[in-house]
């Protein structure tokens, strides 16, 4: 199945269910957006799409995604780049400000 049969989110719509996901794990911890999440997951949501009525279908099946496929999406992915992306965090913390060259600051801002 080549073609979508629902119309994709715009972008806004999924930065809205981020920031709406983000503001409900600030708000309660963690913890009711975790409980809310292991129940909407079924539906291929997260507590933040099933607010703004989004949903994550399978491009194959074009149903909902399953469970855990969407715990991989929403939790273990997430996890992974964390965990990938820690030792470049390290690395340029522990880099003393004083001692940067200016042709390396210049490369870092070009690059960036």
């Amino acid at each position: 199945m080549s073609e979508y049969i629902y119309p994709k989110a715009t972008v806004q719509h999924r930065l809205g269910g981020k920031a709406v996901d983000l503001a409900m794990y600030t708000v309660t911890f963690g913890i009711g957006w975790l409980i809310w999440s292991l129940i909407v997951w079924g539906q291929g949501q997260t507590p933040g799409k099933q607010i703004l009525k989004l949903r994550v279908y399978d491009k194959t099946t074009g149903k909902p995604i399953k469970w855990g496929h969407m715990a991989i999406r929403e939790f273990l992915l997430p996890l992974a780049i964390g965990l990938v992306s820690l030792p470049l965090v390290v690395v340029f913390t522990l880099i003393p400000v004083e001692e940067v060259r200016i042709g390396a600051i210049g490369f870092l801002y070009l690059a960036g």
